[in-house]
């Protein structure tokens, strides 16, 4: 114990208590009604890193930015966001320990600054791995209200329209999870206009609406 407050040691044992810590928090919000993971979610508070236009100069296609590209690789948006820093915690802290007490058994512990970015690397490939099998094992279900955010990047389908600028149309859309939803949306392009049962393409958020294009063929339904 007094080894893990040693200078080599210390940042992962920090992590370790926030990991420790996160569980704690998530399992007595639980107990009293609902999780803070959930809550987090339901405010909006977990998607914005990935709430991006990812309309180009065609209203379609485009490209995220690395740190986007980051986040998206480890399914922020799709796991909660408590659960996802859990995860990096929980695996920075375990892969740093692991990394120590080998260097410790072969010579020395390594310097905190040279073992920190080798943690951080396993800690992210494993995150990603558990935040897949997260998804896979616990799905959110309805009861995780979406926001419109989470929708950017999904097709859908025009069922009250026309979605036309100034007008209220709704569009049915699934998410990665398998569930339906029905957020209001309005053009991306303010002169566009889209029929009932026309595919379209969520490409940006505005508050509670979603702004859609005309879903490209290789993502026609």
């Amino acid at each position: 114990m007094e080894q893990l407050a040693t200078s080599p040691f210390l940042p992962f044992s920090v992590a370790g208590l926030v990991a420790v810590g996160l569980t704690v928090v998530e399992i007595a919000t639980s107990l009293v009604g609902k999780p803070l993971s959930a809550v987090v979610h339901e405010l909006g508070l977990d998607h914005g890193a990935l709430d991006h236009d990812i309309g180009a100069a065609d209203g379609l296609a485009g490209s995220k930015g690395l740190v986007a590209k980051s986040l998206d690789w480890l399914n922020v948006g799709r796991v909660p966001l408590l659960i996802l820093l859990l995860l990096l915690t929980a695996t920075f802290a375990a892969s740093g320990l692991v990394i120590q007490g080998i260097a410790g058994s072969i010579l020395a512990p390594l310097p905190w600054p040279a073992a920190v970015p080798i943690a951080a690397v396993v800690s992210f490939r494993l995150t990603r791995s558990a935040s897949r099998a997260w998804q896979r094992w616990f799905p959110r279900d309805e009861s995780y209200a979406l926001a419109a955010g989470d929708f950017v990047g999904l097709t859908g389908v025009v069922v009250l329209g026309p979605v036309r600028q100034g007008s209220v149309a709704k569009v049915r859309i699934r998410d990665r999870s398998g569930n339906t939803h029905f957020p209001r949306a309005e053009p991306h392009v303010a002169g566009d206009v889209f029929e009932e049962g026309e595919n379209v393409l969520v490409v940006e958020s505005r508050g509670v609406t979603v702004a859609v294009a005309r879903a490209p063929d290789s993502l026609q339904r």
